[in-house]
């Protein structure tokens, strides 16, 4: 045989001024008079047994506080909110896509109208929408009108851009030019090798120009030291 194990019930406990609420008298009233019983209660946050809690509501003439409970929960009909039933159903503003829409192949066969119109609204999204064009251009294919801007903001004049362009860098390296600038840096040093490459390779290939020009002071400053 298996062993069973028995499941004691829960103790149901009520504390002296909880029970004295009940039964209509007061908390010291209600202590006294179980002291004078024989029950041991500390205070009136003591909390009594069941036979106990029977004893007092018998002689007060009241139900027990689980059966009032249980009185209380099956006359009542359960609450339902008000506004449950004049609040109408979500739905959204949109239309959900098929998957018929989604599919590829029904690009087959339209023309090339057809097509700049179906994907104007990719290009230019509506209010609120998520656009995929970049904000800003990658490195190395930046917009002539946006890679201008950049050099202007950092303070170069149509002609220093020009010789940093013409020296190798690339029109989106304006930060770049400038770091170099900051350090002392001109356009015709970039020909200048550091550490087995040239300042205008290391650039070229993603190094900042902060990091490129500290390397090139500490490179002179020691030559210049053991010379």
């Amino acid at each position: 045989m298996h062993n069973v194990k028995l499941v004691e019930p829960p103790r149901r406990r009520v504390r002296v001024h909880e029970l004295a609420a009940h039964v209509g008298t007061t908390p010291m009233t209600l202590l006294l008079e179980l002291r004078s019983s024989g029950e041991w209660v500390a205070s009136i946050s003591t909390k009594v047994e069941e036979p106990t809690v029977r004893k007092v509501c018998v002689r007060f003439g009241v139900a027990t506080p689980w059966e009032s409970h249980l009185d209380e929960t099956t006359a009542k009909p359960p609450a339902q909110n008000p506004r449950s039933a004049a609040e109408p159903t979500f739905k959204p503003s949109h239309a959900a896509r098929t998957a018929r829409a989604n599919n590829p192949l029904m690009d087959l066969g339209l023309t090339a109208e057809d097509l700049e119109h179906k994907n104007a609204a990719v290009r230019t999204p509506a209010y609120g929408a998520v656009s995929r064009v970049p904000t800003s251009p990658p490195p190395g294919e930046a917009a002539p009108a946006w890679a201008d801007g950049q050099w202007v903001v950092l303070g170069f004049t149509e002609e220093e851009r020009d010789r940093w362009i013409s020296a190798g860098l690339r029109p989106s390296q304006a930060k770049s030019a400038r770091e170099l600038a900051d350090a002392g840096i001109v356009p015709d040093q970039l020909t200048e090798t550091v550490g087995g490459y040239t300042m205008l390779v290391r650039i070229r290939n993603g190094e900042g120009g902060r990091g490129v020009a500290r390397m090139y002071i500490a490179q002179r400053n020691t030559r210049a030291e053991s010379a």
